[in-house]
């Protein structure tokens, strides 16, 4: 299962948070990283603790999963709603 944001001129936190949105309950850190496409995995995994310092989504540590929050689900309505 591959997913993608098509559009190259969102911000890294707009991809992840989008990506997030596309999918019901967790993912893994490491299958987010690989959707978005990005090459350094120590600034993908820093962004990924900011967000969930910001509570936009759960970084669960000991698995490694990551779950979008309601803050992070109004984010992204905002997001997808500017868009269009």
């Amino acid at each position: 299962d591959i997913r993608r944001v098509l559009d190259p001129k969102l911000t890294l936190k707009d991809q992840v948070l989008l990506l997030l949105g596309s999918v019901a309950g967790k993912v893994s850190s490491d299958q987010l990283f690989t959707w978005t496409g990005y090459k350094k995995k120590a600034y993908f995994v820093k962004l990924v603790r900011n967000l969930h310092d910001d509570r936009l989504l759960e970084f669960h540590e000991s698995t490694r999963e990551v779950e979008l929050l309601p803050p992070g689900v109004d984010y992204v309505s905002a997001l997808i709603d500017k868009s269009q």
